[in-house]
């Protein structure tokens, strides 16, 4: 059913989402669709999922009887579809804006549904759900192939949805209706209640989330309906729900949410929970090959390759064969991750672009495990473990010899783009081209980094207090120098901007828009000087020349991960 949905909303036609009556990009950037019941593509799959779907918003109605809760639920919206581009994110906010349960922002929403549809979603990918706790918490849901996400639509969960960085991101979305709070809610009565008790086998509905538990049952509606911290409630994972390696049956997940929380050790009884440790999943495999730098393309073509049988599960002897035959030597090794990178050939792994660059930064910081900047022989080793359990030790050192020129011991990102490009640059000027992209793409993962450690106001005023000593070092004033946040596009003291530092990419900018495209609604911004002051100004020289050295910071410093630089890594 998933896999129809997926291809069904992809061939949605779909319009400009809108905030409200507004329509901006930098508020909300996804592309939404209504799809039709009775389409021929999408009708069927889209039936089934809503009738599963119903018929756990059924199972968990008695369990949930308050008014703000699930009591007076009894109908539901038609389904939503929802394209995030690459860039779209969606600001903080509520699905029922209602305070007191009478007004224009009282829609009559108690539950939102959200089922995601992106095969091979990765964190690096970006796009996840954040959903903010009443206690002050923060959970990123990664939006996954094949994932429901159950949460109360009113003020109780204000959520967001972070950029996406990555391929378009599908959802779809209904929301279930009191309409005894809003009579006018363009919501159609539910179907009757199934009349059949749930069993067991009853219809499965995917891997359903289970809060920040990282098994392969996904099962939780957010927030917990009891007063439970979320960290005693996941410390459950460790002692209960490890065992249980696969999804649950919907009437599974109905019996697990009646336990009681001391004995859900009942549940397990319930679920085969004794696999095979030999045997790797699809979804293990896949999730190791990306873990270690491959693209999810390149990571499916190694699985199909390796699970000969076909029975869904790569086995030690499959392992090895594929080993063998496909990843055995360095050169192998390395003609895969340039394919991970869009192309086998040198020219295109070394391309200047911004998302070549990107992706190449990510596939260097998935190596570089601590965050120091640098690959150590410790952690190649466990990259190639999981590239190939059977790489010996001197394979490793040989490859660790060739990748690292300098012979110090430790891989920097020069010398990793040096080795999958097969060839090393001499002409300074590439050097610096190269270098900038580097920077630029290593800046926008540091703030992304730091936003999700919660450090973004002390990573921006790091770099705010660089802006005096860059400005001298190019000869230009700094008259304002004032830190811009949220959606102002003009400075808060001059009321302009002419030049200016990103936040996001780290190079300064001498016209309103930024020299690397970023938006700002979601970083902060330093205004430099608000007005163009005709001397010793940057925009007489021209854009390329600042894309290739107007940033703040320098390589060195950006290759340490956010706590390092800022001096917060525990010793």
């Amino acid at each position: 059913v998933g896999t129809a949905l997926r291809r069904g909303v992809e061939a949605l036609a779909m319009e400009q989402g809108r905030l409200g009556s507004t329509e901006s990009r930098l508020l909300r950037g996804d592309r939404v669709a209504w799809p039709d019941l009775d389409d021929a593509l999408l009708g069927p799959a889209l039936k089934s999922w809503l009738g599963e779907l119903d018929a756990l918003v059924w199972a968990l109605k008695p369990m949930m009887p308050a008014p703000r809760e699930m009591g007076g639920v009894a109908a539901r919206e038609p389904p939503m579809a929802t394209c995030y581009p690459k860039g779209a994110r969606y600001i903080r906010h509520y699905d029922n804006n209602c305070e007191d349960g009478e007004g224009k922002d009282c829609n009559g929403r108690r539950l939102t549904a959200i089922y995601y549809l992106n095969e091979g979603a990765c964190d690096e990918d970006g796009g996840h759900l954040r959903i903010l706790t009443q206690r002050g918490g923060v959970h990123d849901v990664l939006p996954e192939f094949d994932v429901l996400v159950l949460f109360w639509a009113d003020r109780r969960t204000p959520h967001e949805v972070l950029p996406n960085c990555g391929r378009d991101r599908y959802a779809l979305s209904c929301w279930y209706v009191d309409k005894t709070e809003a009579p006018e809610a363009p919501a159609e009565q539910l179907p009757p209640r199934p009349t059949a008790p749930l069993s067991q086998d009853d219809g499965r509905i995917g891997q359903l989330w289970v809060l920040l538990v990282a098994a392969s049952v996904r099962v939780f509606v957010f927030p917990c309906r009891k007063e439970i911290d979320p960290a005693e409630n996941i410390g459950l994972q460790s002692t209960r729900l490890a065992a249980l390696n696969r999804q649950l049956s919907l009437g599974e997940f109905c019996i697990w949410l009646t336990q009681d929380f001391q004995d859900v050790a009942a549940l397990a009884e319930v679920v085969n929970h004794a696999p095979d440790p030999l045997l790797e999943s699809r979804r293990a495999f896949i999730k190791k090959k990306v873990g270690a730098g491959f693209s999810y393309k390149v990571a499916v073509e190694l699985y199909d390759k390796a699970d000969r049988d076909k029975d869904g599960h790569v086995d030690e002897e499959e392992n090895k064969d594929l080993a063998d035959e496909t990843l055995a030597d360095e050169g192998q090794v390395r003609t895969l991750y340039r394919q991970s990178l869009g192309g086998g050939s040198p020219s295109e792994v070394v391309s200047y672009s911004n998302s070549s660059m990107e992706q190449l930064v990510q596939t260097f910081l998935k190596w570089d495990k601590d965050g120091d900047g640098t690959i150590t022989i410790a952690e190649l080793t466990g990259v190639m473990q999981d590239v190939n359990p059977n790489f010996t030790a001197d394979k490793v050192r040989q490859l660790m010899a060739s990748i690292d020129t300098d012979q110090n011991g430790r891989i920097d990102i020069q010398e990793f783009v040096d080795w999958l490009s097969g060839k090393r640059l001499e002409d300074e000027e590439e050097q610096t081209a190269r270098d900038a992209r580097l920077a630029m793409a290593m800046h926008r993962k540091r703030a992304e980094e730091a936003r999700e450690s919660n450090l973004l106001p002390e990573f921006e005023q790091f770099h705010h207090a660089a802006i005096t000593n860059w400005c001298n070092k190019v000869k230009i004033d700094v008259p304002c120098g004032t830190l811009n946040t949220g959606l102002d596009m003009v400075c808060q003291k001059c009321d302009a901007r002419h030049s200016w530092l990103c936040h996001y990419c780290g190079f300064v900018s001498f016209a309103p828009e930024c020299v690397n495209g970023c938006q700002t609604v979601t970083y902060a911004w330093s205004c430099i000087n608000g007005t163009c002051p005709k001397k010793k100004c940057g925009c007489k020289r021209k854009t390329a020349h600042w894309a290739a050295f107007a940033c703040i910071d320098n390589l060195k410093n950006l290759k340490q991960s956010v706590k390092n630089m800022l001096g917060k890594e525990e010793a």
